[in-house]
Formats: structure tokens, sequence, C-alpha cells
């Protein structure tokens, strides 16, 4: 008797259905990875670093929120430090809060400390310290590049 060996063929319609199946996977993955990519905030590049905020003394009342380095600069019993006032969620300018020892995200609602620590999100990360230090003239310099730890304060002395 001979003996029949059962070979399956494929089918060129079952290689196109195979193929059509799976094609949602290549733009699924370009979709997520755009998708991050948007969800995470880049600040933008255009500003100079070092920005002079002024005399200390022109300064009459803490937290000041000075728009032309985009810092909220405070002072406590350590010295004066800086905040940087882009919200670290999406970039919105944080607007100082009701009560006024507190920060609030306009665009978002992330709330923040008067230190810069997250009290809610949907931020997950504290507002940056910024390295402040005196120029040649008094003034007050704040280096948006350098960030520091939470500690860092500039002497009022």
């Amino acid at each position: 008797m001979a003996q029949r060996t059962s070979t399956k063929s494929i089918r060129r319609r079952d290689v196109l259905a195979g193929i059509l199946n799976l094609s949602w996977i290549a733009p699924l993955a370009l979709s997520l990875v755009q998708m991050a990519r948007f969800m995470r905030f880049y600040p933008p590049d255009h500003t100079p670093s070092q920005i002079s905020l002024g005399q200390p003394s022109a300064i009459v009342s803490f937290p000041a929120y000075l728009e032309q380095g985009r810092v909220w600069l405070l002072k406590d019993a350590g010295g004066l430090y800086a905040l940087d006032a882009i919200c670290p969620h999406l970039g919105c300018i944080v607007a100082q809060g009701r009560a006024g020892m507190a920060f609030e995200c306009p665009c978002h609602g992330s709330r923040f400390a008067i230190n810069g620590g997250v009290v809610n999100g949907p931020a997950l990360e504290p507002m940056r310290h910024l390295r402040i230090a005196r120029g040649f003239d008094g003034q007050i310099i704040v280096d948006r590049s350098q960030p520091v730890n939470a500690g860092f304060r500039l002497g009022l002395s």
C-alpha cells in the first residue's frame, strides 16, 4: 500500500490575510511613541540663560513674579531663592494661589507649595529651583540653565 504524506500548502490568500491581520501593529507603535513625546513637556530654548532681575531693594513684596525671567522670587530666613514659573507638567506659567502661600497652574490645576513641592497633580515633578547670584552692580541674576537643590539660598547681606 502506498503511503500518503499530507503536506499542507500555504495559499496566497492565507498569507495576505495574515499580513492584513498584523498590519495594525506598526501604526499603533508609531502612535504610542508620538503620544508619549507629546505628553512630555520640553521647555523652549530660545531665551537667554542668565537674566537680570533688578535690585533687591526694588522688590516690595514676596513672593514676587518677575516676568522678564519667568521666575518667582521668594524670601525666607535663609535668604532669597528662585522658582521656575514654568509648570513642569505642560509648560503653563504658574500663578500665585488664592491664599498667597501656594502656587497654582491655571491650565490643568496642579498645585505647588510655597517651596515648589507638588501638593496635587497632574504635575508629577516639583517646580525647579534656579540658581541666583548678585551681579557686579548688585542686581540679582537668575540662571535658567542651572537648576539647584531646594536648599540653595542667596544671602541677604
